[in-house]
C-alpha cells in the first residue's frame, strides 16, 4: 500500500515479485518518473526513482520544472503531462507492467489532482489490466485533490508549497469513503482460503 510516490513503487514491486498479493495505490502512477529531490532541480533527467536487482529501470523525465517554480505554488502536474508528452518513448519503456501482476488491486484517486495526474494515470491502469483480463477495483473523488489518502480524522488542510488540488472538504470527504474501503478490501483480498 502506498500513495504518490509510494504508489509508483507499490505497483512497480507487485509487477516484479511474484509474492505480493494485493495492492492499494492511492494517487497513483502508470509509469516510472524520474527520482524528484530539492537539491536536483539542475539536473532533471538524469536520475531514476527505483532500481531492481542493482540496475536503474527505465524512466520517464519531468519537463517544464523551471515554468512549474516561476509561480508561488507550483501546479507540479504539468511536469508529469509535459514530460510524457516529450518524451514518449522513455514513457513506453518505463510504463509499470501492472498486467504482469496478478493479484487484486484497488486504486484511488481525486479528479482534481494537482500534484500529478493520478485519475488520468489510474485509468491507464484500469485499462492497461482490462486488455490482460484482469480486474481493478477503481475509487475516484472527482473534486478531490491529491489528498485522498488518509483516515479521515487526520487534518489534511496543512501548508504544502505544492499545489494539491480538492481542498479539506472534499479531501475529508473521499479519505472517510476510502479508509473504510480499503480496510474491507484487503481484509477480503489476504483472507486466508482454507
Amino acid at each position: 500500500m502506498g500513495g504518490s510516490k509510494g504508489a509508483e513503487m507499490a505497483l512497480l514491486s507487485a509487477s516484479l515479485l511474484p509474492w505480493v498479493k494485493a495492492v492499494v495505490a492511492i494517487a497513483p502512477s502508470d509509469l516510472v518518473w524520474e527520482g524528484f529531490a530539492m537539491d536536483r532541480m539542475l539536473g532533471a533527467g538524469r536520475y531514476g526513482s527505483f532500481s531492481y536487482q542493482g540496475k536503474t529501470l527505465p524512466y520517464t523525465p519531468n519537463a517544464g520544472l523551471d515554468k512549474a517554480f516561476a509561480t508561488t505554488q507550483p501546479v507540479l502536474a504539468h511536469i508529469y503531462i509535459e514530460g510524457r508528452k516529450a518524451y514518449p518513448e522513455r514513457a513506453k519503456a518505463a510504463r509499470i507492467a501492472v498486467e504482469n501482476f496478478k493479484g487484486k488491486l484497488l486504486l484511488i484517486a481525486g479528479g482534481d489532482d494537482q500534484m500529478w495526474p493520478s485519475l488520468d494515470m489510474a485509468n491507464n491502469i484500469v485499462n492497461s489490466r482490462k486488455a490482460a483480463g484482469l480486474e481493478t477495483e477503481l475509487l475516484t473523488f472527482p473534486k478531490a485533490g491529491h489528498l485522498v489518502g488518509g483516515d479521515g480524522y487526520s487534518p489534511n488542510d496543512y501548508y504544502t508549497p505544492f499545489a494539491m488540488g480538492g481542498n479539506a472538504k472534499e479531501d475529508g470527504h473521499a479519505q472517510t469513503v476510502a479508509w473504510p474501503a480499503t480496510m474491507g478490501f484487503l481484509k477480503k483480498a489476504l483472507q486466508s482460503k482454507k
